[in-house]
């Protein structure tokens, strides 16, 4: 399943592109994520992050009561703002993964990210549905994170 998303802050570039960086803001997205536990460390442009939580029901039979997923995003300076690219895996029965790129750009009087990725589930006959079933699990990470974004960003101004 291919996926693009289109976000725009309120910020300037440098502002989005530290909170993008910073282990606090993701804690906060995981936490309102419905994270259990997560682990977060930052270290130069690459943020990894680790978290468990409970398995939506309908995947359950294939994934277990509780899902563990590894992200990892790495940041590079471009000329007009980053480029990252993003890779995400479930730790464990789900063989379900995420790959793509992201843009951090001036843009509206603010700044624009756009992503741009594939979501995948690797197992025979089942995959293409499960993909279909995760979808709106995928579209709400996605508009949390510019909600928790947007939050952060006018609490941190200046």
């Amino acid at each position: 399943m291919e996926f693009t998303a289109e976000h725009h802050y309120d910020a300037e570039p440098a502002a989005v592109y530290a909170m993008f960086n910073d282990p606090q803001w993701w804690r906060t997205l995981v936490e309102r994520a419905g994270a259990e536990s997560s682990r977060i460390t930052a270290q130069d442009a690459t943020v990894d992050v680790h978290i468990e939580l409970t398995t939506p029901q309908k995947a359950r039979p294939f994934a277990g009561d509780t899902l563990g997923l590894d992200q990892t995003f790495t940041w590079t300076p471009t000329d007009g703002g980053w480029d990252g690219t993003f890779r995400q895996g479930t730790a464990g029965k789900l063989p379900a993964a995420s790959t793509g790129t992201a843009t951090i750009r001036a843009g509206h009087g603010g700044t624009d990210v756009h992503y741009t990725g594939e979501f995948t589930v690797k197992i025979p006959v089942m995959g293409r549905k499960l993909e279909a079933m995760a979808a709106p699990y995928v579209t709400q990470i996605i508009d949390l994170q510019q909600k928790v974004g947007t939050e952060w960003l006018s609490a941190h101004k200046g």
